[in-house]
């Protein structure tokens, strides 16, 4: 008769959803997000958070020069945001935490000046809620580093998505998909009449800008399935240089607005990314 022997237990796959950490952490970057980007919305001006961003980015922007409070006005309205987004997808989706703690950790000098105004103006409600809005994304990094979010993953098995790709695909929709909401409508009213007139942007150039952005959401879209990154890289691209023309047209002023969709078309195209396409589309 055989010794009976006792087989090693197998691994099994990875747990199904993430710790409660995980989802905590995901859940208040992205909280963090949106109620920084609500006061952006033209509506919302009028609600309790629309003076956020006059708040906190309107005092950084008056010793700028134009073209420096271009790119910064789009770094902290786009770029950090866009950060702190991708990082909780990627959190989420158990493809690793490095980005939400960095993008997180950003929030903290904002929320710690944001503080200091609360203590030095305890009568303005104001600032108590800027402090709360930007103290949350920087709670989100403090709990992702934490040991369980270390540890959590998805898919052992197979590559996640880049951090450069999350970024580009998150930034691309953010920058564009309201900005192209706003050119339809306007091309709506045009087309009836209701607006337009001097100086008013060229028919023909605001319909190709308008399909150039439509193009930055598709390929925005397509990015995060992991189905192109050419679509993004050639949208992005083709925005960045209608940009620069209409910034050269001004005299330069709006050149600072091209960085953003050169940056995304550099990032989508990276080999990373591109490597990362390929085996998405591959079959497992």
């Amino acid at each position: 008769m055989h010794p009976i022997t006792q087989e090693p237990a197998p691994s099994g796959p990875p747990a199904a959803r993430p710790p409660a950490v995980v989802t905590v952490a995901g859940i208040l970057a992205i909280a963090g997000v949106v109620l920084g980007l609500l006061p952006l919305l033209s509506a919302a001006r009028y609600f309790w958070l629309g003076d956020i961003p006059a708040r906190v980015v309107g005092p950084a922007l008056e010793n700028l020069p134009p073209a420096a409070a271009s790119v910064f006005l789009q770094l902290v309205v786009y770029g950090l945001p866009g950060l702190q987004l991708a990082g909780a997808v990627q959190l989420l989706t158990g493809r690793g935490r490095g980005l939400l703690v960095a993008s997180g950790l950003l929030a903290v000098p904002p929320t710690l000046w944001a503080v200091d105004r609360v203590i030095e103006r305890p009568e303005d409600f104001g600032w108590p809620l800027a402090a709360a809005v930007a103290a949350l994304p920087a709670l989100a990094a403090l709990l992702g580093l934490l040991p369980q979010a270390g540890r959590w993953t998805a898919s052992p098995t197979r590559s996640g998505m880049p951090a450069a790709a999350a970024v580009a695909a998150v930034l691309a929709l953010m920058s564009s998909g309201l900005v192209l909401l706003l050119r339809l409508s306007e091309l709506t009213a045009r087309g009836f009449g209701l607006a337009g007139g001097e100086g008013a942007e060229p028919m023909g150039l605001a319909v190709v800008r308008a399909v150039v952005l439509a193009a930055l959401v598709v390929g925005a879209l397509l990015l995060l399935l992991g189905r192109s990154w050419l679509v993004l890289a050639a949208a992005a691209a083709a925005e960045g240089a209608l940009t620069a023309f209409a910034g050269l047209a001004q005299g330069g002023h709006g050149l600072g607005a091209a960085l953003l969709p050169l940056a995304l078309a550099v990032l989508a195209s990276l080999p990373t990314v591109r490597r990362w396409v390929t085996e998405a589309r591959s079959p497992s």
